[in-house]
């Protein structure tokens, strides 16, 4: 996936609606691909987590003790461990092969203070969720 590729990929994800293009290019150079199989762990509940996550093809199950929910393109994951800087708080399992776009925490911290709209979003989805006003 090239540069151009990954840039229109992101302006179609909420999260990043209101990042000006150049913007979205640094984001672009700095996310990397990363490919899972079937059933593969990506973070595990309780443990640290050092990336945010992207779905770019596939899908991931989000559990959280016995309740699971999906994730497909698009939605994104490891935020919250990353913003609290704490412990996972769900298991993150590929249903399938999955690919994902990954950013550091190193870089995630770098997008958030460049980016204060990506902030505003994250916190307005910690604070409301899903809820549509």
């Amino acid at each position: 996936m090239n540069i151009k590729e990954k840039i229109a990929s992101l302006k179609r994800i909420p999260i990043f609606a209101k990042v000006p293009e150049k913007n979205l290019q640094q984001i672009a150079k700095m996310l990397t691909i990363r490919r899972f199989k079937d059933q593969s762990i990506i973070i595990e509940k309780q443990r640290g987590n050092d990336t945010f996550y992207i779905v770019w093809e596939g899908e991931v199950d989000v559990i959280i003790d016995d309740n699971v929910s999906t994730l497909k393109k698009g939605d994104y994951f490891g935020e919250i461990s990353l913003r609290e800087e704490r412990e996972a708080t769900a298991t993150i399992m590929a249903k399938g092969a999955v690919s994902l776009l990954a950013l550091s925490k190193e870089d995630f911290w770098a997008v958030l203070k460049e980016n204060p709209a990506i902030e505003e979003y994250l916190e307005f989805r910690s604070e409301f969720g899903n809820y549509v006003f």
